[in-house]
C-alpha cells in the first residue's frame, strides 16, 4: 500500500474527517464473454450514474457490438438490434441524460429503433469520425475525424455535429469534450496546446501553462458542464493539472505517475478528478480530491471499505456521476484460459463520504 494513501487515511481519521465505512457497498462487474475475443470496453457514464455505454467483441478481427447497460434492464446490444449500427475498436460516447449514444464511423442512437447513420466530417475522403463527448440532451456530438485527403496519409480534425446543422469542422487537431449545452468545445489546436472553442464567437481561448513551465505544453482532456473547469496535464512530465476559470493549478502525481499521468474526468464542481497512470492494460485508475490528494482508485475506494472482487485491476477511470458517488472503471484481469477486460461500476453509499468542516466532498465526471 502506498505511503501517500496511508498518510491520507491517517490524517483523515485523526481529524475525525473520515465517516463510517460503507455499509451497503455496490460493486457491479459488467457482463463479459472472453470467448468473444475482446471482452467488454466501457466508454461513458450518464450524469446520474445509472447508464453505461461501451462495446463488446464479436471476435478477433471482426466488428464489435455497441451496447447500453442499465442496472434495471441489463445489457442492450444495439448492434444486434439496430441494423448497421456498429463500431470498430474506436470510440463510443453517451449523453448526460443517458438516452443518446454515438459511435465511431458516424452512428447515433436515441433508443430502440432509432439507429441512424449521420455520416462523417470529411466523407468520402476515407473519413472516420470518432465521438468523444455529447451534450446533455444528445443533440450535440464532438470528436475527432480521421481522413485521408486524396487517399494520401492520415489527417485529423476536431468536429462538432448538431442535430439541426450537421457537421462543422473546428480549428482543432482533436476535440475531446464539450459543455452541457454543447456550445463550448475543448480541443488540441496544435501539437502542444489546448484551448476552448466558443460557438458564439468562433474563437479559441488557449489554456495557460503552469507558471514557470518552460515547455508551455497543455493537454486538457475534460471539462465540467459549465465550461469553467478543465482537467488534464502540463509540461513534459505530464503533471496532473486543473484549470479553474482559466487559472492552472497542479494536482500532484499519483503513485508512479511522474511522466506517465493523464487526468480524464471531473465532477461539475471539480471536487473530484479522475485519471490514470501507466498505459493500456498496465495502467491504474486514479482519483484526486483536496482531502486525499492523488490516489490510486483502489486506495481511494478502500477509504470507504470498498474492495474490488477477484483479481480485477482498475486500469482506467471512465466516468463518475454528478454527485460523485458512482464511478465507472475499465478493468482487466485473468479468466480461465487467459485474460479479458470488462467494466466495473462502483457506488459509494450516501452515508460514506469524506467530510471536511461538515461539507461533504461529492460530485464527478460523467458524459454530459
Amino acid at each position: 500500500m502506498n505511503q501517500h494513501f496511508v498518510k491520507s487515511a491517517a490524517l483523515l481519521l485523526a481529524a475525525g474527517l473520515l465517516t463510517s465505512a460503507a455499509t451497503a457497498q455496490s460493486v457491479t462487474v459488467l457482463p463479459f464473454d472472453p470467448s468473444e475475443g475482446h471482452g467488454t470496453g466501457v466508454y461513458g457514464l450518464s450524469s446520474d450514474g445509472l447508464t453505461v455505454a461501451g462495446i463488446q467483441g464479436e471476435g478477433v478481427g471482426n466488428r464489435v457490438h455497441v451496447f447500453r447497460w442499465t442496472a434495471a434492464a441489463g445489457l442492450y446490444d444495439i448492434t444486434a438490434n439496430e441494423n448497421g449500427f456498429f463500431s470498430g475498436l474506436g470510440s463510443v460516447a453517451i449523453s448526460g441524460d443517458g438516452h443518446t449514444i454515438a459511435a465511431q464511423a458516424g452512428y447515433r442512437w436515441t433508443g430502440p429503433g432509432t439507429g441512424q447513420f449521420i455520416g462523417n466530417l470529411h466523407f468520402p475522403n476515407n473519413s472516420d469520425s470518432n465521438p468523444f463527448a455529447l451534450s446533455s440532451n444528445g443533440n450535440v456530438i464532438v470528436g475527432t475525424d480521421h481522413y485521408s485527403p486524396g487517399g494520401m496519409g492520415d489527417s485529423t480534425q476536431g468536429y462538432r455535429w448538431t442535430a439541426s446543422g450537421g457537421y462543422q469542422g473546428l480549428p482543432f487537431l482533436q476535440a475531446s469534450d464539450c459543455t452541457a449545452d454543447g456550445n463550448k468545445v475543448l480541443g488540441l489546436y496544435s501539437n502542444n496546446h489546448t484551448g476552448i472553442w466558443d460557438a458564439a464567437t468562433g474563437l479559441v481561448t488557449p489554456l495557460a501553462p503552469l507558471p514557470g513551465d518552460p515547455t508551455g505544453f497543455t493537454g486538457g482532456y475534460a471539462m465540467n458542464p459549465a465550461g469553467n473547469i478543465v482537467v488534464g496535464i502540463t509540461g513534459n512530465q505530464n503533471l496532473p493539472t486543473i484549470w479553474r476559470n482559466g487559472v492552472p493549478e497542479s494536482l500532484g502525481y499519483a503513485p508512479n505517475g511522474i511522466g506517465n499521468s493523464g487526468e480524464v474526468g471531473l465532477t461539475p464542481d471539480g471536487s473530484i478528478v479522475l485519471g490514470k497512470v501507466g498505459l493500456q492494460n498496465a495502467g491504474r485508475a486514479t482519483i484526486w480530491t483536496q482531502a486525499t490528494g492523488n490516489l490510486l482508485a483502489t486506495d481511494y475506494l478502500a477509504l470507504f471499505g470498498i474492495t474490488i472482487p477477484g483479481s480485477w485491476n482498475l486500469v482506467d477511470a471512465k466516468g463518475v456521476s454528478d454527485d460523485g458517488r458512482t464511478f465507472l472503471f475499465q478493468a482487466f484481469g485473468p479468466v480461465p484460459g487467459g485474460f479479458t477486460s470488462t467494466g466495473i461500476l462502483v457506488t459509494i453509499p450516501a452515508p460514506a463520504t469524506l467530510a471536511i468542516g461538515g461539507v461533504a466532498l461529492l460530485g464527478a465526471r460523467r458524459r454530459r
